[in-house]
């Protein structure tokens, strides 16, 4: 059986949801920000990869690529995303000085 709430409740509840809900964490922030700078092969294999749970086997054959280089281009991009990250980070900070 679906529930049924009278109409008083349910904005009562989306009410309390809008006074509780918090921004976005200037860390998420920036790393969306961060990948939307990223070539859009990058993207694709970080999309392949952490959204859609691919190995680096399945990636590389559905890409036409290596394992070596989807192996690789991961680890540079987790790299860069981490500096990315961290210097939006640092200027987040000083500009809220």
């Amino acid at each position: 059986f679906p529930l049924v709430f009278p109409p008083e409740a349910v904005q009562t509840l989306l009410d309390a949801y809008e006074r509780t809900e918090t921004p976005e964490a200037p860390r998420r922030v920036a790393l969306r920000e961060c990948i939307d700078r990223l070539p859009e092969r990058t993207r694709e294999i970080l999309t392949l990869r952490y959204e859609q749970d691919l190995s680096g086997d399945t990636i590389a054959i559905r890409l036409g690529s290596t394992v070596d280089a989807i192996h690789q281009t991961l680890s540079r991009t987790r790299s860069a995303l981490a500096d990315c990250i961290r210097r939006r980070m640092i200027f987040h900070v000083q500009s809220e000085s």
